[in-house]
């Protein structure tokens, strides 16, 4: 690596963690290192491994080429998106798009992938159920018998 890209590297390493407020230890933490090594890789006196640019990429949501200084767009390019899927540049919630979630599932390992399943399934029965209490207590009472019509 030349040491013009060393330097934007470890640019945009420190540019992404102040974005966050995070300090050091934090994000050695999140991605399991010790401080002393991910200050080293922030000021380019340790390489980067491919597994810490995978690490580092998926911690702050960027694609490994916006990390790298290959691009400067954030999330991985369109490619290879499926037609009928309409909404893939729909914002899903912030900036992710449905598409990126959906690069993000895949990433993720299969046991990670059962516990998003999960907590969507436990989601939208909560939303089920808030929806059919919400219908229920619109219901008027009956004039005759004080009850709920149906």
């Amino acid at each position: 690596m030349n040491p013009a890209n060393t330097q934007a590297i470890c640019d945009r390493l420190r540019h992404l963690r102040h974005e966050r407020g995070w300090n050091q230890a934090k994000v050695a933490a999140l991605v399991f290192t010790s401080q002393q090594f991910y200050s080293r890789l922030e000021t380019g006196r340790s390489p980067l491994t491919s597994d810490m640019i995978i690490r580092l990429a998926a911690l702050y949501g960027v694609s490994t080429d916006y990390l790298l200084g290959l691009t400067d767009r954030r999330t991985p390019a369109l490619r290879g998106r499926p037609a009928e899927c309409p909404q893939a540049d729909k914002p899903l919630a912030g900036e992710v798009t449905y598409y990126d979630f959906c690069i993000r599932i895949e990433q993720m390992t299969e046991q990670d992938r059962r516990r998003v399943a999960d907590f969507a399934r436990y989601l939208w029965y909560s939303e089920q159920m808030r929806w059919s209490r919400r219908k229920e207590a619109e219901q008027p009472e009956s004039p005759t018998t004080g009850e709920k019509a149906t």
